[in-house]
């Protein structure tokens, strides 16, 4: 159970991180950096499900998907909403929302969240097995 806790704070944090630098990119390709978005969370979504392999060494199930992906993906997105909020001045914008702050940080990382996890469940994980199973299913 703590191997599993560690795995999803771990990923949480440093997908977030990583997904976080496409802010970076606005500045550089302007609105474009809307499909490198779109690509870093599909990557991210195959690091996951590799990640998942290698660090358990078994293959992710349906279960797994939701206990362990879907807590991935929340702390993913609270974390790139945290630092695109920060100003880059050394300030936060908390102040406009004063106690609200933290049910406007979950408020609108939901707004991706629930999305990226419809997706990351319904669509990339089964094609992901599926993809894995046929080709080990070949090797053998």
């Amino acid at each position: 159970m703590t191997k599993a806790l560690v795995f999803i704070l771990v990923m949480g944090i440093l997908l977030g991180l990583f997904t976080s630098l496409n802010f970076l990119l606005i500045y550089l390709i302007g609105y474009e950096a809307i499909y490198t978005g779109i690509l870093i969370l599909l990557l991210n979504m195959y690091l996951i499900l590799k990640c998942y392999d290698k660090y358990f060494k078994v293959n992710i199930t349906f279960k797994n998907t939701l206990f362990i992906g879907v807590p991935i993906l929340f702390i993913l997105t609270i974390i790139n909403f945290l630092i695109i909020d920060y100003d880059f001045q050394g300030t936060v914008t908390y102040s406009y929302y004063r106690n609200g702050y933290l049910f406007h940080v979950i408020e609108e990382s939901s707004k991706q969240f629930i999305p990226v996890s419809l997706i990351f469940i319904i669509i990339f994980a089964p094609i992901y097995r599926y993809l894995k199973k046929k080709k080990t299913g070949a090797n053998r």
